[in-house]
Parts: structure tokens; C-alpha cells; sequence
């Protein structure tokens, strides 16, 4: 399976996941198909224009036809300035109309702010950066003019203009997030003012050293404020605590520098802010060890909803206390530990057993953590992704014990610290939590989800430790380490089975510490010696290894594989990618061979999305553990389709309790009663049912017994010949809910039955009748049908008359199926036609034909009153005039089915007519229609753009493309500018209006694509238009030479069958066929020429 069997929507999820650059140098050259999608709105919502374009004069070319799709923009102020002023003239089409979000990554000029209040008029959010010579006065100015949401000014000028600052937010009435970074001159009294009248704003941040307490010295409350973030020495524990009192809605605070904020500001958080979910704090300089824990516990009992902790400066935590709070914040996401030098492994316990959402870990120079913590962080936080330990001195060789550092005679962990003499107790409630916290097996290994681990300037770790940690990390994208271990002979060995071990591991990033650094000559012969002797999975051929100079290391090495080498894996997709391909795979697949990939996969396999349709049959060829997948899956399953065999065991096992079932297909024929009885006594809240009775199989007690469901949709499949039609009213009435009603069979089913019961299910929307003695007094009803839009009948006694009953009584029709009614003749359609404006689709077989004046106006009718027609069947129209055909193909634009047969009348005038305006045409089948020839059927080919399946049997006027000038005066007199013009250089000649795009399948919004003139030369196609045809049948079309067809092979390069039955005869034609079409169409697997096949 290839890419491109994909759905549309699928790989315009997969694009999503890719970087701009490569949507644009990459995809967008690959063939039209992935050009179009890759100018889909939803990929160009975020763009960072320096990330995404290499070539400016291209990228001016391409972000013209973007431009309107961004909603944020991350670009340079120059270029910005070049794409509004410079650049404008010459690309009209840079209109940025629906931009909300402006991020310049550098300084900005005053120029380039006139030029964005007068032309970005729709920016609700703007962050910029301002040098110090910079008149940010004028700049306040001049932005009054535009409603901003969020502003993200970093100004470092010593100007005051708190009054040109207060001015521009008294006319921001919708403001609501202010960042304002640097502004030195800025006074807390300036900042007290703002957060007094502007009580919209919840987001503030200040980034000025000068910002004092007198910012929040006022009783007026701060109802919104959310997210508060301040970084000045001059704000303490009075400040923080009368920030939330006049707050109590604070989610987010940041006040890692503050240095004057102690344990006490950190308990009055604690008390005021039960809604607090990230807490940034640490570098303090008047921390008290018994306070702060003091302060650290309240945390955990008044702010459960924690999800990022950071601590940074904080020597003496206790671990107990450490304990207490990740046991309460049992939604923590994200944990930053710095400089804690009495933090052991006890807490990574607790981490790893209450904390199951984490996301990323750091630590740093955190001395008592052991790889024994580390590595029970990594088996049991299944949610991890990112893992960084730098600087942690105490990570060496890891235990193979099953309990780790842990006295059973005690009810509590002793951590003795032999260098500061501080000794700590961590009181466990019991010895089962305790050991539940301390015990780990290898053999009951778990897959973890890391992606990334960076464990460098830890400089006590073993090779075979950073193994251990590997092997329990197969999807590892990153790996840093500290190469302290130059001189091991474990190197060479423990690096081959890391990369053998992670799959998805490109690179081993190995950093020299400044501390330990050699000369530079020796390094560099110990580096060389080292990858000179390193020869690492022959399997993966390694491309290069070398070191590199750079500010943070002196040396750093790095190993990676050959980047040419196609090591991509599909786990590398995200999840929803890899659970969206799942759902094109059969049942059976997921339970026998999905699932026992990985981990991973057992996960999404039993997805709910994947199980909401169950057909029992086709999931299961070993019926021996069925029933264990079952109790795992049964609650995600809504419809159920499940032979006899294993109905009475499923609905009797007791773990088994289908709770939310809502549809119930039997698909073999049964005429056990026990079984519909236990079906109905366990799953009473069916809406659908689907059953199947044998011929003598008396149904009087189970109609009786479905009287009991609440049904929303019915259909029973019954032979007999058993009057049973009271107690099909009796079901009926007490089914005030029904929507839709199939009856299959039932040969002694009364007219008078149904009459009665659709009098009684006044809200039924789908009937279907295939029972061949009803006619037309079913529909003789005095009630009107306003909710039905599908009727099917088969029946040879329903007529003209019962089709003019039906469209009296109901006018929302839609779907009308009346095939093997061969009483029913033009003039019925018509009536259908006239009364029904929502029509999209009749299906027959054939009628009666009454004339050429029946014929003529049913499509006259379908041309006036029908507009939303889809489907459009013609059969044995030998007299019909094409000006009604032409009246209706331009009438009917979103046609997507035509079916013409015996039409001797249609020429290609129809076909262009039907090119132009047909746009969402997918299906066209033509036979014996001799008048169309091959200019036509290339016109179809590649004008409608939507086509997948194009049938023309039996049609001898198809021959050569046409050769020297032809006359279509007709078009002209059509209006249609599809004109046809044929030189001495055998050139055809289509000029494409705009069609927008409409993937039906696609939950995206829609976009115009423009499509510019285009030329097709008959000898060399190579600039065609794409088109996706996937079906080409000629059979029996005897005339048509090999040119012909090597011209639509070329313009149909998506082609999946091509069937040319009965064209050829000679051998040699065929051969050229075979050396020409197959070399066009790379999908296409065979060619079906009667009485040859080539493959």
C-alpha cells in the first residue's frame, strides 16, 4: 500500500505533522494532487516565514497564495516591511487579511509600524521588540487605532510615558493579556493603576527590576487575573499576599526571581489559591528549612490541581514532605528540581506510583539521586516524554535487588547524608505502601514512552546503567550523555546495543565537561582512537562520527547513522496518524496482528473509535480467546453484527454487558425464541435491529416480544406465508420513535397494513418495501408523510398512480428507488420530479416508453424543479433532443452520478457542457451512445477533476483525437468557454474558470483553488492538467486507435484499471500499449484486453 491510496484527509494529516519548509520545497513538487493539499488553509494557520522559505524571490511566490490562511506570523521586521511596502505592488495577492497574530523577531522600526496600523487593521495580537532608540511614545499613538486582545512589548529606553501608556489601555477594551519586558522607567504606581480599572486583563507580566509591593496595595479585587508573572527583587511576602487575596481565580505565578519571597508568601498561596495549577518559585535568600517544608505541605493540602512545579535554589527539602505533595497532586505534568542536595529517591517513588500524567522530569545537581530512582521514574511514568538529570553526581551503577535501600524491620526509609550530618525519617503510613513504593522487577517490564533523555555532567554513570535505562526505553529519539568514559572498553559495546535496543534513535550526543578537559592534541587523538576501533551495528552502517567545537563543551562528539538510509519508522507518527490507519485495517488484523506489535499499538488498537461497528464473523479466526478481546472492547461497541453461534454466549457472559449498544445485526437465519428474548431482557435500550427468520418460522411471538424496545430503525427479513399483519400494527403503533422500516419478503403482507402503520409512525424518514404484492393503496393514506426522504419499493403492481399519491403526500423525497417496477412510466417521474425540489436520486430498470413528449418533459422537470439532484439515470432515450440535456446538465451542477444508455442523440456538445459545469462529477457511464467521439471523452478526462470512474461501452464514434481545425460554432452559442481549437500543431486548448474545492469526507473548511490556462499537445502531454481518474473502461469500443489511448493514459497518470475488452486485435498495438501506458500510469497493475491480459 502507497501513500497515495490514503484518503485526502488522511495525508493532509500527515502533512500537518511536517515542517513548512518541507510543504513547500518538498511536498508541493511531488505531483497536483499534493500541491493542492498542501495549499490547504489548516497547515498555513501558524507560519514562521524565516523556518519556512529558503528562496526569498520563491517565497514570495508562494506566501502570495497563502497569505490569507494565516492567522499567526512569525517573521522579521525587514522582510515583513518588504512583503507591505516594497513587495506589495508587485504581489497584489499579499493581502494577510485575516491575520490576528504579529510576531517580529527583531528589532522594529517606526516606519514599519505606520505601515502595520495601515495595512494589518485585523492584528488583535502583537509582540515586538523595540532597541533603545526607539520613540515607543509615538508608537502607543499610532496602535490606538487597532483592538488589541494581547500585547508583548520588550522595550529598554529610559523615557518615562506611563501617561502615553495609560492612555493606549484606556481605548483597549477588550485587552487582556499585558507583557511588557524591560520599560525601566516603569512606576509600581503606573502598574497599581492597571490592575485597578483594567479588570479584563488576566495576564500580566513584568519584567523590571524597579517593580515594587505598591502594585497590588489596594482592597479592589482582581477577579480574572489567571496568570501572574513577575521577575524584581523588590517584591516580598507582603506583595504576594495581598496579590491573592485580591485574586482568588490565579491559576498560573512565576516568581523564580524574587529573592525577598519566603516560606511565607509560598503559604499564603497555598491558603488563597485552590485553583492554582503552575508554580514557578526558588532563589531565595531567607529560605528557613523547617518553614519552607511547612510551606511545601500546605501546597499539597490547598493546591491539588498542580501541574507544573518548579523549585529552584532550594537546599533542604524533606523528602516526606516531598512525598506528601506529589501523593496530592496527582495531575502534576511537569516537575523542575534544582540544587535540592537532600532529595533521595523516596519522592522519584512517589513520582512514579500518584504522579501517572507526567510529562517531563528535571533535575539538576540533585546529589542523593540514584539510577535505582531514575530508572523506577522511567518504568512506571508510562506518560513521560521528556527525562533530564544533569549534574546529579550520585548516579552511577543501578541495584538488581527487588527492594532498594529499605529496612523491613522498620516502618520507615533512614537517609543518612555523611557530609552535613543532617539525617531525615520518611514516615510511610504502612509497610505495604512502602514497599509498593520501593519495588521494582525487570521481569515485569513495562513500555515506556520517552522520547527524549539527557543525562550529561553526571559524572559517576556506568555504561551499562545508561544500557539498563535503553532497554527500557526503545522509542528514544534523544540521547545526551557526558563523555567521562572515553577510556572504557564497555563504550564500543554498550553503544551498539543502545542502537540495536532504540530503533528510533539517530544520534548518541556524547559532551566533554569543561572541568575534565585535556589538551587539545590529546583529546583530539583520544576521540580519533576511539572512532577509529568504534564499529557499531554493521546492520546500520554508521556515516560519520567527528567532534565539534561550540560555547557550552569544548568537545562534543556525536555518533549518528547515515541520514541517506531510510530508517523512518511508522511508530514515528503521532498517535491519532497511526490510530486514523488503523481504522482502514480489517478487524481481524487489529486482534491477531496489530496488537502484538507493542505496547504502543495494544493501546490504540483497542481504541474506542475502532470498535463502534463490530462484525463478530470477519474479526475472529481463533474463536479461543474471542471472548477475553470481547470483555476489553464490548462497552465501545454501538452496532453488532454476530452470527447465531456465538449470540447466546455473548449476551450471557458474565463480564460481557454491552452497555452501550444501540444497534444489533443477526446475521445468520434463526428461529430460536430464547435467543431474542435474552437480547431483549439485556438490551433494552436497542434502537436498531436487524433480524433474519426462516420461511417457517411462526414471528407472531417475536413481534410480539420487539414491542418491548424503543426502536428507532427496523428491518426484518421473513418468507412465510403466515398472516401476521395485527401484529405488525401492534408493533408498529407502540413505535412512535421509528425512522426507518425495511420489510424483506412477507408475501401475504397486506396494502392496508402499511397504510395503517405509516398513519401511525407519522416520523418515519427511510421505507423500504421488497415484498412484490404491494401496490398502490399503500400510500392512500390521509396523513402527510413530511419526514419521509427515502422510499424504495419492489413491486410490479406499484404504478404511475401510486408514485402521484406519493409525491401528494410527502414533498421532502430525496431518494427514490423504484427498480423492478416495471408498470411506472415517464409521466410518474415527472409528477415525482415536479413535487419533490429536494430530489437527488431515482433509481429504475425500465418502463414503459409513451413517446417522445413523456421523455422530453421528465427532463424538463428534473432541469426546473430538481436542482439538487446527484444521481441521473437516462435509459433508452432514442428520441430525446440534447437542448434539454444541455438545459439540464447546466441547470443540476451538483450532479456526481450520470448514467446514459441508448442515448443516440448525445454528441460532445454535452460532454463540454457537462466538463464545465458538473464539478463534483465522480461517476460516468456511457453505452452505445455513437455520436460522442474521443475529443469528448479527453474533455471529460481533464475538466472534471473529481472523477474516479469513467465507463464508455460500446461507443464506435470514438476513434483518433481530432486532427486539423474543427467547427463549434454550438459552444459559442452556448456560452460555454470551453472552446476547442485545433492549429497545425495539433494542440486542444482549455481555458479553466476557478472551482472550488469540496472533499465531502473532509471536516476542513473549503478553499478556491485557481487553475490557469493549459495546453495539451497530443504528442507530448507532460503539461497536462492532473486528473484523478482511478477507472477507465473502453470495451467494445472497436474504432479507437492506440494514440488515443496512450493521449488519456497520460492525462490519467492515477489510473488503477483500465479495460480495453475487444479494441485490439493486433499484437504489436498491444506491445506499444504495454511500453506506453505503464510507464504513464505507475499505479496501474494490469491492462484487461480481450483475448489478451497484460500484467
Amino acid at each position: 500500500m502507497l501513500i497515495t491510496d490514503l484518503p485526502p484527509e488522511v495525508i493532509l494529516k500527515i502533512f500537518s505533522y511536517l515542517q513548512q519548509r518541507d510543504l513547500v520545497y518538498g511536498v508541493s513538487l511531488i505531483c497536483e494532487v499534493w500541491n493542492e493539499l498542501s495549499l490547504r488553509p489548516r497547515l498555513w494557520k501558524h507560519l514562521t516565514f524565516n523556518l519556512a522559505y529558503d528562496d526569498p524571490g520563491q517565497s514570495y511566490t508562494h506566501f502570495a497564495k497563502i497569505n490569507n490562511f494565516v492567522h499567526t506570523l512569525v517573521i522579521h521586521p525587514s522582510i515583513l516591511y518588504q512583503l507591505l511596502g516594497n513587495y506589495r505592488f508587485k504581489f497584489s495577492g499579499i493581502q494577510l487579511s485575516n491575520l490576528e497574530h504579529l510576531h517580529l523577531t527583531d528589532s522594529v522600526s517606526g516606519y514599519l509600524v505606520d505601515t502595520i496600523v495601515q495595512n494589518l487593521t485585523s492584528i488583535k495580537h502583537f509582540k515586538a521588540y523595540f532597541d533603545s532608540k526607539f520613540d515607543m511614545q509615538r508608537c502607543l499613538n499610532l496602535l490606538e487605532e487597532l483592538k488589541m486582545i494581547s500585547i508583548d512589548f520588550g522595550w529598554y529606553r529610559l523615557q518615562n510615558i506611563d501617561n502615553n501608556l495609560i492612555k493606549f489601555l484606556t481605548k483597549q477594551s477588550c485587552l487582556k493579556k499585558l507583557v511588557l519586558r524591560g520599560w525601566q522607567t516603569l512606576r509600581s504606581e503606573t502598574v497599581a493603576l492597571i490592575l485597578n480599572d483594567y479588570h479584563d486583563i488576566d495576564q500580566l507580566y513584568l519584567s523590571n527590576s524597579q517593580i515594587s509591593n505598591v502594585i497590588v496595595n489596594s482592597n479592589v479585587p482582581i477577579p480574572r487575573l489567571a496568570d501572574f508573572t513577575i521577575r524584581s527583587t523588590k517584591f516580598d511576602d507582603t506583595g504576594i499576599s495581598q496579590l491573592v487575596k485580591r485574586s482568588n481565580n490565579l491559576r498560573f505565578i512565576d516568581v523564580r526571581e524574587c529573592s525577598n519571597i519566603t516560606f511565607k508568601g509560598l503559604t499564603e498561596v497555598a491558603k488563597h489559591c485552590p485553583l492554582l495549577e503552575s508554580l514557578k518559585f526558588g532563589n531565595s535568600t531567607f529560605i528557613i528549612n523547617d518553614r519552607l517544608n511547612f510551606s511545601i505541605h500546605a501546597l499539597a493540602e490547598g493546591c491539588p490541581k498542580l501541574k507544573t512545579i518548579t523549585f529552584v535554589g532550594i537546599k533542604l527539602i524533606l523528602d516526606d514532605e516531598l512525598v506528601c505533595l506529589f501523593k496530592a497532586t496527582k495531575y502534576l505534568e511537569c516537575l523542575t528540581l534544582s540544587e535540592s542536595e537532600t532529595t533521595s529517591d523516596i519522592p522519584l517513588y512517589a513520582l512514579g506510583k500518584y504522579c501517572s500524567n507526567l510529562r517531563q522530569i528535571t533535575f539538576k545537581n540533585c546529589h542523593k539521586i540514584s539510577a535505582d530512582g531514575i530508572m523506577y521514574i522511567v518504568k512506571h511514568s508510562r506518560r513521560l516524554q521528556t527525562l533530564k538529570i544533569k549534574s546529579c553526581g550520585g548516579i552511577g551503577d543501578y541495584s538488581n535487588h527487588s527492594t532498594i535501600g529499605i529496612n523491613d524491620k522498620t516502618t520507615g526509609v533512614v537517609v543518612d547524608d555523611g557530609n552535613t550530618g543532617f539525617r531525615q525519617e520518611t514516615k510511610l503510613q504502612n509497610d505495604s505502601e512502602r514497599n509498593d513504593l520501593l519495588r521494582y522487577s525487570d521481569s515485569s517490564y513495562q513500555h515506556s514512552h520517552l522520547l527524549s533523555l539527557d543525562m550529561t555532567q553526571c559524572v559517576n554513570i556506568l555504561p551499562r546503567t545508561i544500557l539498563a535505562i535503553a532497554k527500557m526505553c526503545p522509542d528514544i529519539r534523544e540521547l545526551y550523555l557526558t563523555c567521562d568514559f572515553l577510556n572504557s572498553n564497555e563504550v564500543e559495546e554498550s553503544t551498539r546495543e543502545i542502537f540495536d535496543t532504540c530503533m528510533f534513535l539517530g544520534s548518541i550526543n556524547i559532551n566533554e565537561r569543561p572541568e575534565n578537559c585535556r589538551e587539545g592534541t590529546k583529546v583530539h587523538d583520544q576521540l580519533l582512537c576511539l572512532i577509529s576501533g568504534l564499529n557499531i551495528n554493521p546492520v546500520k552502517p554508521i556515516d560519520k562520527i567527528g567532534y565539534s567545537l561550540n560555547k557550552q563543551f569544548d568537545h562534543d562528539l556525536t555518533i549518528y547513522f547515515d541520514s541517506t538510509r531510510n530508517n523512518m519508522n511508522i511508530n514515528q507518527l503521532p498517535s491519532e496518524i497511526i490510530l486514523k490507519m488503523f481504522s482502514y485495517l480489517s478487524q481481524n488484523d487489529l486482534i491477531n496482528r496489530a496488537c502484538h506489535v507493542c505496547m504502543l499499538w495494544y493501546e490504540i488498537s483497542l481504541s474506542p473509535r475502532l470498535w463502534r461497528n463490530f462484525y463478530y464473523a470477519k474479526a475472529y479466526k481463533d474463536f479461543s480467546h474471542c471472548y477475553l478481546h470481547i470483555a476489553k472492547i464490548n462497552h465501545h461497541v454501538r452496532h453488532l453484527q454476530i452470527p447465531l453461534s456465538a449470540l447466546y454466549s455473548c449476551f450471557t457472559f458474565p463480564n460481557i454487558q454491552w452497555k452501550n449498544l444501540e444497534s444489533l445485526h443477526l446475521r445468520n437465519i434463526f428461529s430460536r425464541y430464547k435467543c431474542i428474548e435474552t437480547i431483549v431482557q439485556k438490551c433494552g435500550f436497542l434502537k436498531h435491529i436487524t433480524v433474519i427468520f426462516e420461511a417457517n418460522t411462526d414471528i407472531r411471538r417475536y413481534l410480539n416480544l420487539l414491542t418491548q424496545l424503543s426502536l428507532e430503525s427496523l428491518e426484518i427479513e421473513w418468507s412465510g406465508n403466515q398472516y401476521v399483519d395485527s401484529h405488525l400494527i401492534s408493533l408498529l403503533r407502540k413505535q412512535p420513535k421509528l425512522k426507518s422500516l425495511t420489510l424483506t419478503g412477507w408475501h401475504s403482507l397486506n396494502d392496508d397494513t402499511i397504510a395503517k402503520g405509516l398513519e401511525k409512525c407519522q416520523n418515519i424518514e427511510k421505507l423500504r418495501l421488497l415484498t412484490s404484492q404491494i401496490s398502490n393503496s399503500i400510500v392512500d393514506i390521509s396523513v402527510p408523510l413530511h419526514s419521509l426522504t427515502e422510499f424504495t419499493i419492489r413491486s410490479e403492481n406499484f404504478d404511475d398512480n401510486g408514485l402521484r399519491s406519493l409525491a401528494n403526500r410527502t414533498s421532502g423525497l430525496r431518494f427514490l428507488d423504484i427498480r423492478e417496477c416495471i408498470q411506472i412510466t415517464y409521466r410518474g417521474l415527472t409528477c415525482i420530479a415536479r413535487h419533490c425540489s429536494l430530489l437527488e436520486s431515482v433509481q429504475f430498470d425500465k418502463f414503459l416508453i409513451e413517446g417522445n413528449s413523456g421523455i422530453n418533459s421528465y427532463i424538463s422537470t428534473l432541469s426546473d424543479c430538481c436542482p439538487r439532484l446527484k444521481q441521473l439515470q437516462l435509459i433508452r432515450l432514442d428520441t430525446i433532443f440534447e437542448d434539454r440535456l444541455l438545459n439540464l446538465f447546466t441547470s443540476v451542477k451538483f450532479l456526481q452520478s450520470i448514467t446514459l444508455e441508448n442515448v443516440e442523440e448525445i454528441s460532445n456538445t454535452s460532454l463540454f457542457v457537462i466538463g464545465k459545469h458538473c464539478l463534483y462529477l465522480t461517476d460516468i457511464y456511457l453505452r452505445k451512445c455513437h455520436m460522442i467521439s474521443a475529443d469528448g471523452v479527453m474533455f471529460l478526462a481533464k475538466n472534471c477533476k473529481r472523477l474516479k470512474s469513467l465507463n464508455v461501452l460500446y461507443c464506435n464514434g470514438i476513434k483518433d483525437v481530432c486532427k486539423g481545425n474543427t467547427n463549434y460554432s454550438t459552444l459559442h452559442s452556448l456560452d460555454i468557454h470551453y472552446n476547442t481549437i485545433f492549429d497545425e500543431s495539433t494542440h486542444f486548448v482549455s481555458d479553466e474558470n476557478t472551482l472550488e474545492r469540496d472533499f465531502s469526507t473532509m471536516e476542513f473548511e473549503d478553499e478556491a483553488i485557481n487553475e490557469s490556462d493549459s495546453r495539451l499537445n497530443v504528442n507530448d502531454l507532460n503539461y497536462v492538467n492532473h486528473s484523478h481518474l482511478l477507472k477507465l473502461d473502453l470495451t467494445q469500443c472497436s474504432n479507437i486507435t492506440t494514440r488515443t489511448v496512450i493521449c488519456l493514459a497520460k492525462i490519467c497518470s492515477d489510473l488503477r484499471e483500465l479495460n480495453l475488452d475487444n479494441c485490439f486485435r493486433n499484437m504489436e498495438l498491444v506491445h506499444e500499449l504495454k511500453s506506453k501506458i505503464f510507464v504513464s500510469c505507475r499505479f496501474l497493475k494490469n491492462i484487461h484486453i480481450y483475448p489478451f491480459n497484460i500484467l
